[in-house]
């Protein structure tokens, strides 16, 4: 059983918990001991009222503790940072008879604090009797990578003591984005991710079941404002699984089936107004248009006309800019000399920055195959100019052809940027 490591110096849960963490977590790959869950032993401090002294108890708490969990030997521990250097100390104790076996102390630079961490463990192992155990850490410690800061320890401790799986993915995805290589944030968030995806299949089947009826209540419903209410929470359903087509879809054919010679529903402005926010959202000025025109025809005096008729204003302004920079870029291109033309990759960065996406894809996809940047290094670019596109289709095969190359870098795009696009057709 390990217990959270104490900070010697200003008493920051969330390091101690990561140690603790990752100290259980090097124990329970050997395979050889028996480890104590550590939800089991939280769940055991909250019944017995301890939870806000797990840091501070008394070794015979301890003890009576791993008594009841059935633990044989605790691992009691402590740090203490004084930049840039840091001290590790930890002790294991048999509970049966609360003899101290084994205790170790190891200093060194915070950046080094995998290394020190390994010697900790080896140190225990031996108290505990596995010497080639102990031994293939000390072996394999000089693999280890040089953490950039603490912070990432801090971080990791917080997706550790994180209530919900979301906060928990949060903190992970921190720790990531600051240190790549911190492998128990790698397996856990791996892990993790593997548990939500089974959630959501379970949920998928309700979820589809829900909309289903959704859906024929709006249909059948005779009252057209509960009709245009029941619709909103259809389409607010659909925004929440960003499947903005569908959201589109079905807020178009709810608007069709509303007489034109009278005017809108109580509620079926809101729909009107969701249709042409993810109208927008997809990032298709034509769509904005053709809706926002028809909505604009049928509700002359409506309480949306104004919205509306702003949200049309701007889709017109757009596709004067987009033309604008059409021809600004067919000029620019115009007077490069003939190598620079040659460069299809810078002319790929030209068109993304004048905002012409579907160009840039071309130019990119030519880049790439005639290999004059590797692939790895276009595929970032050619999702990011079919995102800022909306240039959805395109969108979802590159990111199929990126996973193949980079599966770990593609992940992460689109954890970084859900909620950002289109998930359906």
């Amino acid at each position: 059983m390990v217990m959270p490591f104490r900070d010697l110096s200003a008493g920051s849960r969330p390091v101690g918990e990561a140690i603790r963490e990752t100290v259980t977590t090097d124990l329970k790959q050997l395979g050889a001991l028996r480890v104590v869950e550590r939800s089991s032993l939280d769940r055991l401090l909250l019944e017995q009222k301890l939870q806000a002294h797990r840091q501070d108890l008394d070794i015979s708490v301890v003890i009576r503790l791993g008594k009841i969990l059935g633990a044989s030997l605790i691992v009691l521990g402590a740090y203490q940072e004084v930049a840039p250097l840091m001290r590790l100390t930890a002790r294991i104790v048999k509970v049966e008879t609360g003899e101290i076996l084994g205790t170790t102390k190891v200093d060194g630079p915070s950046r080094n604090f995998l290394r020190l961490q390994d010697r900790i463990t080896a140190t225990l192992l031996r108290a505990a009797g596995l010497p080639l155990a102990a031994q293939k850490f000390d072996e394999e410690s000089t693999k280890r990578a040089d953490l950039a800061s603490l912070s990432s320890l801090s971080l990791y401790g917080q997706a550790v003591i994180s209530p919900t799986e979301k906060e928990r993915l949060r903190y992970l995805q921190a720790v990531l984005g600051q240190e790549s290589h911190f492998s128990y944030a790698v397996e856990d968030l791996a892990a993790l991710e593997k548990r939500m995806e089974r959630y959501q299949s379970a949920a998928k089947p309700i979820l589809d079941r829900e909309l289903e009826l959704l859906r024929r209540q709006s249909r059948d419903n005779p009252d057209p404002a509960a009709a245009s209410l029941i619709t909103l929470q259809l389409l607010s359903r659909l925004a929440t699984q960003n499947q903005w087509h569908t959201l589109v879809r079905s807020a178009r054919e709810f608007l069709d089936r509303v007489p034109t010679d009278k005017p809108l529903p109580p509620y079926a402005d809101g729909v009107a107004m969701m249709l042409i926010q993810y109208d927008g959202a997809l990032k298709d000025p034509a769509l904005v248009l053709r809706d926002g025109e028809h909505l604009l025809r049928r509700t002359p005096s409506g309480t949306t006309f104004a919205i509306v008729s702003a949200a049309v204003q701007r889709a017109i302004e757009r596709q004067r800019s987009m033309e604008e920079s059409r021809q600004k870029t067919e000029s620019e291109i115009a007077e490069l000399d003939h190598s620079q033309r040659w460069d299809l990759c810078r002319i790929g960065d030209l068109c993304r920055s004048q905002e012409q996406y579907s160009a840039s894809l071309r130019f990119y996809e030519a880049c790439k195959i005639h290999h004059i940047r590797p692939a790895k290094e276009v595929l970032p670019l050619l999702v990011l100019s079919a995102s800022n596109g909306g240039l959805w289709r395109e969108l979802r095969r590159l990111l199929g052809e990126w996973e193949q190359l980079d599966a770990a870098a593609t992940h992460k795009w689109r954890i970084d940027n859900r909620g950002w696009y289109p998930e359906d057709e």
